[in-house]
């Protein structure tokens, strides 16, 4: 089987990267710049272009793909409002749609406990069922994604 994984050179992709590797899956990196992402990651990983500044189809993606987003602007970039919403809102919908389209196996989402607002307590954790209640520019591009 083979996975399509956004954020393969982050900490959240990376490890999700070595896992699929470890159990014997192809994977197709995403991101912005598939040249320097080749001499990044292991020689086995195909990769190809994603850019979350300005989302569009991916045109490597093929039936039965399992597609595994977890790139984003991270919350300590400085960009405006629009910037965020773009990357890491439109970029996911763009993304899903093309996954859609391609008829891939499955779309997994990773997010951020920013949507949620401020981290709970020990009283009460945040969970599924906690509100959305972004602090920040960042959390609230996650919240709408």
């Amino acid at each position: 089987m083979r996975a399509v994984l956004t954020g393969a050179t982050g900490f959240l992709g990376g490890a999700i990267m070595q896992s699929l590797l470890d159990d014997g899956w192809q994977v197709l990196a995403l991101g912005r710049n598939p040249e320097k992402m080749r001499t990044a990651l292991p020689q086995e990983v195909e990769c190809g272009l994603f850019d979350l500044a300005e989302p569009k189809p991916p045109q490597n993606l093929r039936k039965d793909d399992i597609v595994i987003h977890c790139a984003a602007l991270l919350g300590n970039a400085d960009a405006d409002r629009n910037t965020y919403l773009r990357a890491n809102t439109e970029s996911v919908i763009v993304l899903a749609m093309a996954a859609r389209k391609a008829e891939a196996g499955g779309f997994l989402f990773f997010s951020s406990v920013s949507a949620n607002g401020p981290i709970g307590t020990e009283q009460k954790p945040l969970c599924e069922e906690s509100p959305f209640r972004p602090a920040s520019i960042y959390g609230e591009s996650k919240e709408l994604a």
